[in-house]
């Protein structure tokens, strides 16, 4: 690979870890924020490397880079599945109902609070007139 391209695989190991760092710190506008970024480097790296393994191209000094790359994109890809299924258990629990419409009391106690339905002591009304 030519200079150029380990200046790319630099810029999207730098992105790839400022978004790794947003995703593990709960920032999940600011790692949006870079998805245009990171789209257009990793098609730009996917189209080289396709490039310089067609040539063979692809030198022993860049395989350390490539295996950083890799590192940080399978920890990345980690990151944004946590971050789904925690957006989606979020949903979930904002959605889901409060209480079951049948657990909700039906009767009212002495000072017109909801009576306790499992207490086995009953107020008798004793009139004595």
């Amino acid at each position: 690979m030519t200079f150029r391209d380990t200046s790319l695989m630099q810029d999207l190991l730098a992105l790839l870890e400022t978004e790794n760092s947003a995703l593990t710190a709960g920032n999940l506008s600011d790692a949006l924020a870079l998805l245009p970024e990171k789209q257009k480097l990793s098609e730009l790296f996917e189209a080289s490397v396709s490039s310089a393994r067609e040539t063979g191209n692809i030198t022993e000094d860049v395989r350390p880079l490539l295996e950083r790359i890799s590192i940080a994109m399978t920890r990345n890809e980690e990151l944004l599945q946590l971050a789904i299924g925690t957006q989606k258990r979020v949903v979930s629990v904002l959605t889901a109902p409060l209480t079951n419409a049948d657990d909700i009391p039906q009767a009212y106690g002495q000072k017109g609070g909801y009576a306790d339905v499992n207490r086995q002591n009953t107020a008798v009304f004793v009139s004595r007139a």
